[in-house]
């Protein structure tokens, strides 16, 4: 199985590097505006060669394991349910790309996919709540995992802004969940996460320092669709399951960034889901960090987090409890010194400034 896994892995880097290079010569590109961190037009089409990668792999691996309803611990036919919402979630978020689709038709899309998923596939069954115990979440489970998807799903295409960051965090977070999985004996969390990483790692070689190629909706949507899945797949195990707050753990940092900046803009009375350049990240660029440089801080930052979510899932005690609340107080300092000093530089509106011009409009 190892050697499966090994030989698997590198073909699928390979298929997804060579589709990246194909697919820089279309024609669906990003032209820069006054909110990109880019300053060339840019093929956005690095998402098909990883969904189409990942999708490839996922039904090989399938394909190729015995008794795979046992193995995997998911029947035939809710495996073949959820490629079948992936690649509808992939093929959406490019006809996004293409033609350009209404925020309410995007979000129409994602609650169909999540409640697709939860129905047929997976869901949430009990939350362990400090002081409570653990929770049977009933029906509450399943509207918990469509919140999330959506949340995550959109979350991840708001950190798809400068190179290398959102498809290098997704690699991360796959490396994760492969030794997660591996540790809970959970091979459909291993497997999946395996042929995600592999496929993100074909389309990094032309993204991450150079930034020839995006990924687009189409990467940013399908990669978020599965990582979210994940989750709750992990979570939804009878035998050894993997904790619910796993991956918020894990990706605190990308968490942490969009929910600060959505509260920061709120407290401004400004559209929270307008595009925009107010991400803590792009602070940072805006400030003169490189995108490799803000994006390497990013990856140590998820390493951190990644540790600690591993300590909380294995060790759930009041140590890993207090690592938590560590982790997300050094993420508020982090947010709170980049905006002051977004603020000194001038590229950060302060609060009372966008306040008073929202009530003089």
């Amino acid at each position: 199985m190892i050697s499966l896994a090994a030989l698997l892995f590198a073909a699928l880097i390979a298929l997804s590097a060579a589709l990246t290079q194909i697919m820089m010569t279309w024609s669906i590109i990003d032209t820069p505006t006054s909110r990109s961190s880019h300053q060339r037009p840019t093929p956005r089409t690095g998402g098909i060669a990883i969904a189409i990668s990942c999708l490839i792999g996922w039904i090989m691996v399938y394909l190729l394991v015995p008794e795979r309803d046992v193995f995997f611990r998911i029947a035939p036919l809710q495996f073949s349910i959820y490629v079948a919402i992936a690649a509808g979630v992939f093929l959406s978020s490019l006809a996004d790309d293409i033609w350009g689709l209404k925020p309410l038709v995007k979000f129409l899309i994602q609650l169909i996919a999540a409640l697709l998923f939860v129905s047929f596939v997976a869901t949430f069954r009990e939350l362990s709540i400090p002081g409570f115990g653990v929770v049977q979440l009933t029906i509450w489970g399943s509207v918990l995992a469509v919140l999330w998807m959506i949340f995550f799903m959109n979350a991840f295409n708001f950190m798809d802004g400068i190179n290398g960051l959102a498809g290098g965090i997704a690699f991360i977070a796959c490396l994760c969940l492969i030794v997660m999985g591996i540790f809970k004996n959970a091979h459909l969390v291993t497997l999946t996460s395996l042929c995600l990483a592999a496929s993100t790692i074909g389309f990094l070689r032309y993204n991450f320092s150079s930034g020839r190629v995006f990924m687009g909706d189409s990467g940013s949507q399908f990669i978020g669709f599965v990582i979210a899945s994940l989750a709750i797949f992990g979570a939804s195990l009878e035998i050894n399951p993997i904790s619910p707050y796993f991956v918020p753990i894990l990706l605190a940092p990308f968490i942490f960034d969009v929910l600060v900046t959505l509260i920061y803009r709120a407290a401004r009375k400004e559209n929270v889901l307008m595009a925009h350049r107010e991400h803590l990240y792009q602070i940072g660029t805006k400030l003169g960090a490189g995108h490799t440089q803000v994006s390497v801080v990013y990856f140590i930052l998820t390493g951190i987090s990644g540790a600690v979510a591993f300590f909380a899932d294995i060790r759930p005690t009041t140590t890993a409890l207090w690592l938590v609340i560590a982790l997300m107080v050094m993420l508020g300092i982090l947010a709170f010194a980049i905006y002051r000093a977004g603020l000194r530089a001038g590229v950060v509106e302060p609060l009372g400034r966008a306040r008073s011009q929202a009530e003089g409009q």
